[in-house]
C-alpha cells in the first residue's frame, strides 16, 4: 500500500505560526552548551553570533521538515520529528468531521489547513496545498472503510 503524501511541498507559505519546540529546545541547550565552551576558543564576536544562530537554527529546521501526514486506507497518520520521533494515528472509523479553513493570504495559492475532530480531540494539518480537495479524499476513506465488511479491514 503507498500512503497519499498530503505535503504537496507548499507548507512554507503557511507555516510560519508552527513552532517545532522540540527543535528550539534543542537548539536553546546546544547554544547555551556551546556558549560555556566555545567562546574562549573564537574571538571574533561575527563567528560566534553566526554559530550560535546556526546552533539554534538547525534543529527547529530539521524538526519541521521531518513532519509528515499519511492518509492511508485505515488511518491517517501525523508522523514528526528527527529526534525521538513522534506518530500519531487516528484510525478512519472514528474520525467525526473534517473541516478546511484558509488562513490569511491562504485562499488565493489555495494552501489551507484541515481540522480533524476525533471524538473529544482534534489536530490540524497545516499549510496544506488544495485543503477542500485532500479533506474530501479523507471523507471518502473513511466511507470506503465503514462501507467494508468487518472481515476486510486491516487493525
Amino acid at each position: 500500500m503507498v500512503p497519499l503524501d498530503l505535503l504537496d511541498f507548499y507548507r512554507s507559505s503557511v507555516l510560519l505560526g508552527l513552532i517545532p519546540w522540540r527543535g528550539v529546545v534543542i537548539g536553546v541547550a546546544l547554544v547555551c552548551a556551546s556558549a560555556m565552551v566555545v567562546p574562549p576558543l573564537i574571538s571574533n564576536i561575527e563567528l560566534l553570533c553566526t554559530l550560535w544562530f546556526l546552533l539554534l537554527a538547525i534543529p527547529i529546521i530539521l524538526e519541521w521538515v521531518n513532519t509528515r501526514d499519511f492518509l492511508t486506507r485505515t488511518a491517517l497518520i501525523r508522523q514528526s520529528g528527527l529526534l525521538g520521533g513522534k506518530r500519531l494515528v487516528v484510525p478512519l472509523g472514528q474520525i467525526d468531521r473534517v473541516e478546511f479553513s484558509f488562513p490569511r493570504f491562504g485562499q488565493s495559492r489555495d494552501v489551507g489547513d484541515i481540522h480533524v475532530h476525533y471524538g473529544v480531540h482534534f489536530f490540524i494539518l497545516q499549510g496544506i496545498a488544495h485543503p477542500a480537495r485532500k479533506a474530501q479524499q479523507i471523507l471518502d476513506a473513511k466511507g470506503r472503510l465503514l462501507a467494508t465488511p468487518a472481515e476486510g479491514r486491516d487493525a
